[in-house]
């Protein structure tokens, strides 16, 4: 989870930045609504295979459907992202938040520990 947070002074902060960028001009341009699209299949596909092969191996006992899953997490941590890059969110609440969702969502135990608000 935490190769899609984005850092300051890291890739991951320069991807997302320019993923955000993408994203707004995908109504606008073709070639980039397919990139956007096929990148988002990627990222479903990868997340949809962590999950089967952690309810495979008995790691995971997931509350929802894999794709739904999938979804949700993949949504959690694009919102979250944006919301680091705007600075309403330290890298480190975005980690956390997410690992607590996917907690929920797999009945693993990632030690996310709670956020204080």
């Amino acid at each position: 989870m935490t190769l899609g947070v984005p850092t300051e002074g890291t890739s991951s902060r320069a991807a997302t930045v320019l993923l955000i960028e993408l994203s707004a001009l995908e109504s606008r341009e073709e070639r980039i609504a397919q990139f956007g699209a096929g990148f988002r299949r990627h990222q479903l596909d990868l997340v949809e295979e962590i999950l089967t092969r952690g309810i495979a191996s008995g790691e995971f006992a997931v509350s929802h459907p894999v794709p739904e899953c999938a979804v949700l997490l993949l949504g959690i941590e694009d919102g979250f992202a944006a919301s680091v890059i705007a600075g309403w969110m330290s890298p480190q609440d975005s980690v956390r938040l997410t690992l607590l969702l996917a907690e929920q969502l797999t009945g693993a135990d990632f030690n996310a520990p709670a956020v204080a608000h």
